[in-house]
């Protein structure tokens, strides 16, 4: 149940309105094989830039405050937020397969922060509280270091976990 309230948090709250500023391009920059139309030129050079700018944002943290479904989604994502540690680690009880001198061996598969660090970048972007930025860069830099690890005991990083590096990537333009 939360997985599917969180996706259409997510949905209602990114999606949408990134659907709804694609569709009300002039028809010239949607058809293939046009030229750009200059869009290149428009991307930002402010963070955040991946998912939202500074428009969408504004109705975002706007919906977040004033829609009833969003605002008691918001607070259970800040809840969460809230409970996440403040100096998360890469440990966990997980295991996978790696190839350590070519050989197949049982590795700890660690833990990654992907997820984690998009709903804190958010919850910073939301507060601007710097305590929300720093726990998000620590998930950043343990995700990076879970990343490291999987590459030296011959782990294919990131083949299960890809969504986690997305989130990742997204929460880094954000803060």
């Amino acid at each position: 149940m939360k997985y599917s309230m969180r996706r259409r948090f997510f949905f209602l709250l990114f999606l949408v309105p990134a659907l709804a500023g694609l569709h009300c391009r002039p028809a010239s920059d949607r058809t293939a094989g046009s030229e750009p139309g200059g869009w290149i030129e428009k991307i930002s050079t402010k963070h955040p830039r991946i998912f939202i700018n500074d428009e969408i944002w504004k109705r975002v943290e706007k919906n977040c405050r004033e829609i009833e479904e969003l605002r008691t989604s918001y607070a259970g994502m800040k809840d969460r937020v809230d409970g996440y540690p403040e100096d998360p680690g890469i440990e966990s009880d997980q295991r996978g397969f790696g190839i350590i001198d070519g050989k197949k061996v049982e590795v700890m598969d660690p833990r990654y922060w992907g997820r984690e660090a998009i709903e804190t970048a958010f919850v910073f972007l939301m507060t601007k509280d710097r305590k929300y930025l720093e726990k998000a860069r620590k998930m950043l830099v343990a995700t990076g270091k879970s990343y490291e690890l999987c590459l030296s005991q011959g782990m294919a990083a990131g083949d299960y976990h890809h969504s986690e590096f997305h989130n990742a990537f997204a929460a880094y333009d954000w803060i």
